[in-house]
């Protein structure tokens, strides 16, 4: 999409404005105009996705447990 196809919105709940603003920080969506705003197509996806440091801990206990419980099992 480009500059020409903005639209107007507004974002109606607190959810929708904090995910319409992450997108903005992101540069995914981007403003022409005050209150009209346009898909940046080409900027989806560049962005490496950044996991959670929660991600790493419930990895990391998934495999303590996976441990425990194999030699709990062989005896």
């Amino acid at each position: 999409m480009t500059p020409r196809d903005a639209i107007e919105y507004a974002p109606p709940s607190p959810v929708e404005r904090k995910a319409f603003e992450q997108l903005r920080a992101a540069g995914v969506i981007r403003e022409a105009q005050p209150a009209c705003y346009w898909f940046d197509l080409d900027r989806m996806g560049r962005e490496p996705r950044r996991r959670d440091p929660k991600t790493y801990v419930a990895i990391a206990l998934a495999v303590v447990l996976a441990c425990l419980a194999y030699m709990l099992y062989r005896g």
